[in-house]
Parts: structure tokens; sequence; C-alpha cells
């Protein structure tokens, strides 16, 4: 009896040790920031929600935890969450069976979410409920910080780029009015021709500038306007921008395969990027660069891999890291958005970029995805389409 009595009682222990953690769970919940819901896998209904979850979506009073894990509420559907595109969402995270992220926009704000699952769908019916977690956290405010630091960033290097051929302008400007308000026609008529090619040369750059920060500022989506194209041709395009023989121009040399290599991008976007590759070369290591290009298919991995070496200076160790920083560069006039708009062209074609030293001197690798047909056979004809 006394062992049935200590039984009791140590259960009895063990449920107010389960209640006291509930409680706190449930007060934890109800002050944290962020929004958290419970979903019922099989039920496909959200059955917990706390009390920032309600604010956040203007949702209806907290349920009660304690009934929500024993599977004894209503709770609501899972069409309530705040997902655009709820019913694909709903489908990855429900048969996801890993914690998973992402971010997206809802009403005007940015959100990041995070899938977590709870129950376990193996285990025998009415031993564990299938629940799964979601968080939400509000980044509106994260990002327009982000954002505006991005801007104040991005204006302070704009102002420094602009000042560098600006204040030889202006020195110029001061040269030909001191002339002239000396009457030295004669030393200025000798000094104009090189002091107008200063001036031209200066508004290049600052014109080259302005193009730069221009391109880096669209720079965010993917361009519509991407169809199927042979990297051969697009590199071919770019190597006729420096004619062999010519007095001053680099020495390039190009290793391709005869079967086009064709992938997804947008023409000007591409050859933008391999241009910048080849511009960067000659400023580092002079016009008379040799550089090579070596273009080959990757099958495995169903990608094109793209190999630009030079035979200029290797680059410091140290400095590897940041050659595709934003406005990184060793240059006095650089804006340091060459190589990063490669990458960020390069990444907006789902492709890669990594530099190193070579033995004969710098290697900039790509990888671009091939370019897949669409599959005949997968294509299903349109409800009232002919076949």
């Amino acid at each position: 009896m006394d062992t049935l009595n200590d039984l009791i009682h140590a259960v009895r222990r063990h449920e107010q040790r389960l209640q006291e953690r509930l409680n706190m769970m449930e007060l934890m919940l109800a002050h944290v920031r962020e929004a958290v819901l419970l979903v019922h896998l099989d039920r496909h209904r959200l059955v917990y929600w706390n009390r920032a979850a309600a604010e956040m979506f203007a949702w209806s009073e907290p349920p009660d935890l304690e009934q929500a894990l024993a599977d004894e509420t209503e709770g609501v559907e899972v069409s309530r969450l705040p997902f655009t595109d709820w019913e694909e969402q709903w489908r990855r995270l429900r048969l996801s069976p890993r914690p998973a992220a992402r971010e997206f926009p809802w009403s005007g704000r940015w959100y990041h979410v995070w899938w977590i699952p709870l129950g376990d769908r193996r285990s025998p019916p009415g031993e564990e409920i299938p629940l799964g977690m979601l968080i939400f956290q509000d980044l509106t405010l994260v990002r327009q910080a982000a954002q505006l630091e991005a801007w104040q960033e991005m204006a302070r290097h704009v102002a420094h780029a602009v000042k560098n051929p600006l204040t030889p302008l202006q020195l110029y400007m001061d040269q030909v009015e001191s002339y002239l308000r000396e009457g030295r026609w004669t030393h200025l008529q000798k000094k104009l021709p090189e002091i107008l090619g200063k001036i031209r040369h200066n508004l290049a750059l600052l014109r080259e500038r302005v193009r730069e920060f221009s391109l880096y500022s669209r720079a965010i989506q993917p361009p519509e306007d991407m169809e199927p194209v042979a990297l051969q041709e697009i590199v071919r395009n770019v190597v006729r921008l420096y004619p062999e023989g010519a007095e001053e121009g680099p020495y390039i040399t190009l290793h391709m395969p005869d079967t086009p290599l064709i992938v997804t991008g947008q023409r000007p976007m591409l050859e933008r990027a391999f241009q910048n590759l080849i511009e960067n070369a000659i400023e580092a290591a002079g016009s008379e660069v040799h550089i090579t290009w070596t273009l080959t298919a990757d099958e495995p991995r169903h990608q094109v891999r793209i190999v630009m070496e030079n035979d200029g200076p290797p680059i410091p160790d140290e400095l590897l890291d940041k050659l595709f920083q934003p406005y990184f560069t060793t240059k006095q006039y650089g804006s340091g958005l060459g190589l990063t708009l490669v990458r960020r062209y390069i990444e907006l074609h789902q492709g890669t970029i990594e530099v190193a030293n070579g033995p004969r001197g710098p290697v900039f690798t790509l990888t671009l995805p091939l370019f897949r047909p669409p599959d005949p056979a997968s294509k299903t004809p349109k409800p009232n389409q002919r076949t």
C-alpha cells in the first residue's frame, strides 16, 4: 500500500512539475516579441498563437497552450498564414523534416519566419501529436535601418568618387583664369591643348564613376529579358574591343570548345561582367598584360566553368577576400565597384565567382548554370487548349 501511495505521489509531483513548466512556457511565449504559432500538421490548422502573433496579424486572443498541446482546440485554417502563396509555402513547410527559414514581404512589411517541426509523424497514431512551430520576426525596421545605412555609405563613396576628378578640374580652371587675368595670352595658347586634354580626361573619369554607381544601384533583381545565349559568342564580342596588333592593349588568348556552351542570360550584363574583368587586369598589370580565357563544360554539375587568368602581379593574400566588396579599391581614382558589379552580375545569373593566385598570376574562376531546354513530355495542355 505504501508503495502505491508513493507511486501516486510521484506521479502527482511529476504532473505538478510539468504544469509548472507549461505555465512558465506560456508566460515566456506571452512576453516574447516574436510571433509564435503552433500548427497541427494533419488537421492543417493553427492551434496556438501567442500575444505577439495576435497583435502582429490582428487575430483574436491566444488559445490555451495546454489545450493546444493536448489537441483539444479547434484552431483556425492555415490559410490565415500571411503568405501570398500560402498553399505552396504550407506544402513545403509541412513536408520539411528539418528546420527552415526564409524572408518574405507581407502587407507592406518584411518578415523572417522560422519553421521548426516538433511532432514525429512516424509515431503510432494517438501517441504523439504532429505539430510544427512557426516563429515570425518583423524585420521592417531592421531592413529600413540597413537600407538607410547602405544609402549613406553609397552617398559617401559617390561624393568621394566625384570629388577626385572635380578637384583637378577646378585647378585647371583656376590656371586658365590666372592666365587670362594676367594677360599671358601666348602662354595660354601653348598650354591650352594640354589643359583641355586633362579636362576631357577627368570628365571621362567623372562619367565613368556616375555610370558605375548607376549600374550598381540597378543591379538588384535578375533582368527580365534573359534568354539562351552562347558564351563563346559573348566572350568573342568582348575580346573584339581589344584588337590584336594594336599599339596599346592586352594580348588575349581564347581556349573554347566548338560545341556551343548555352546559358540563360542577358547579353549586355554578361558582356559588362567580362569586360570589367579585362579592364581590371589591364589596370592592375598594364596594357601589355597577357590574358587567357578558358571555357569548359562541367556536365556532372551541369554548369559552365570560365577561367580568366593573367600574367600580372599576384594579389596580396590579405586582399583576396576584399576584392569583391563594394567600394574597395587600391587605385587612386577607382570607385571600388568594378569587381563588385562582376560578382553581382554573375550571381544574378545564378553563378559563382572566385579569385586566387595561380602560377602565372591572378586567376578568376566563374561558373554559370548550363541552359536546360524544357522537356516536351512534361508539357500538359491547359484547360480549353486544343491538342
